[in-house]
């Protein structure tokens, strides 16, 4: 079989599987919708907190799992490569 034909019947199988969960989605009632929304996606009772949108406060979570890889990059020693602490000055 080539490729052509694998990448198609991939595809195909990528549009029926859509179909099928969105008929799935459609005969839910509006509040069996929510919940199922609340509970696969956490940050949404969140709405924010201080944060202007959820989509930071998801950023700030993978920062403090990932140990602050981000606002507090370091070395292979453990040593900071920020030249200042911007937190506090």
């Amino acid at each position: 079989m080539g490729l052509f034909k694998i990448i198609f019947l991939l595809q195909l199988l990528i549009i029926l599987l859509y179909v099928i969960i969105k008929s799935i989605f459609d005969v839910l009632e509006e509040e069996e919708l929510r919940k199922a929304r609340t509970r696969s996606n956490p940050f949404e009772t969140i709405r924010g907190a201080f944060f202007l949108n959820r989509a930071a406060m998801k950023m700030a979570n993978l920062d403090a799992v990932f140990d602050f890889m981000f606002t507090d990059p370091r070395n292979e020693d453990g040593v900071s490569i920020n030249k200042v602490n911007i937190w506090f000055l």
